[in-house]
């Protein structure tokens, strides 16, 4: 394998975990944001 591959290995996997990351923030947010617009609404 060579050096560029594995550079190109590496920003994929990362890239891959940060999808993961976001995924599982927006998970997380959505019903917090829900319960803060239940709250402030009359």
């Amino acid at each position: 394998m060579s050096y560029k591959e594995a550079v190109e290995r590496k920003i994929t996997k990362e890239a891959n975990e940060l999808g993961q990351c976001r995924e599982l923030w927006r998970k997380l947010l959505m019903p917090m944001n829900t319960l803060e617009k239940m709250q402030l609404s009359p």
